[in-house]
């Protein structure tokens, strides 16, 4: 049966039907369809990375508090800089660079550690914070000012 171009040799229903993609393209559905999958998986990707980031960086942290409560018991106080202790592992990436901070607090009876967990950039952010007395882990917006206990 001929289509409607008059070609015996094309069935009616190949006339009809979409072009196909070139060979190795892709159709438009195809196209958005990625783009949605990357603006949807690209951020979640990136999140589970910073609290992937984040967990190794209090990790780190709570290694260090065994040399802390030893270097107290030696010496009648908390190190001035956690350097006072002697030779520290080395920090994971987050905690690079000055990114950790440590604080003796009023009266040298309680510390705690601190690093941002903002991107860069910002100077007001979010702080993950350890302080000794409450031996807990909290995130505050702020400064990393030492306020106390």
């Amino acid at each position: 049966m001929a289509d409607e171009t008059g070609d015996p040799t094309r069935p009616e229903d190949e006339a009809a039907s979409p072009a196909p993609a070139a060979p190795g393209g892709m159709s438009c559905s195809q196209i958005l369809l990625w783009i949605f999958l990357l603006g949807f998986l690209l951020p979640l990707g990136c999140s589970i990375r910073k609290d992937w980031r984040i967990a190794e960086a209090k990790e780190y942290c709570e290694r260090l508090i065994p040399q802390i409560e030893e270097f107290r018991r030696k010496h009648g106080v908390y190190p001035g800089r956690l350097e006072d202790m002697g030779s520290l592992p080395p920090p994971p990436a987050l905690l690079e660079k000055g990114g950790l901070i440590w604080g003796v607090g009023p009266g040298t009876d309680t510390w705690r550690f601190a690093f941002q967990t903002t991107p860069s950039g910002f100077t007001l952010g979010y702080y993950t914070y350890y302080r000794s007395t409450e031996k807990t882990w909290k995130v505050e917006e702020g400064s990393a000012q030492y306020s106390g206990s």
